[in-house]
């Protein structure tokens, strides 16, 4: 370690007064991750997709366009509500299988003396 400097920050620390550890198998560490990495992209792409949607309804709305144009707006628009409502529905089921899985391993839990 490095001698401390003057200038150096004086650093406090609070203890925590309890920590509960709980044990996880690798499977369910595994089922846990795949869970959640699986239900983030979803969540990010249903955000992104309803946001795209949104943008193309409100150019639809608001603009003139040639009829190739609207088409074009239109198909992609509901391509996007289509995507919207597909990983929005796979992030709420990915959602609702991971809180078995936690509370699976909350269940586990002993008395502390026992």
């Amino acid at each position: 370690m490095s001698p401390s400097h003057k200038d150096d920050p004086k650093i406090v620390t609070h203890g925590i007064p309890e920590i509960h550890i709980y044990k996880v198998t690798g499977d369910e560490l595994r089922r846990l991750e795949e869970g959640e990495a699986r239900g983030s992209h979803d969540l990010t792409l249903a955000c992104t997709l309803f946001s795209a949607c949104v943008a193309l309804v409100l150019a639809l709305a608001t603009g003139s366009f040639s009829e190739r144009w609207h088409e074009l707006f239109i198909g992609l628009a509901i391509a996007c509500g289509v995507g919207t409502l597909t990983a929005g529905r796979r992030w709420y089921k990915a959602r609702k299988n991971v809180s078995p899985i936690i509370a699976g391993i909350r269940s586990r839990s002993v008395d502390p003396e026992g």
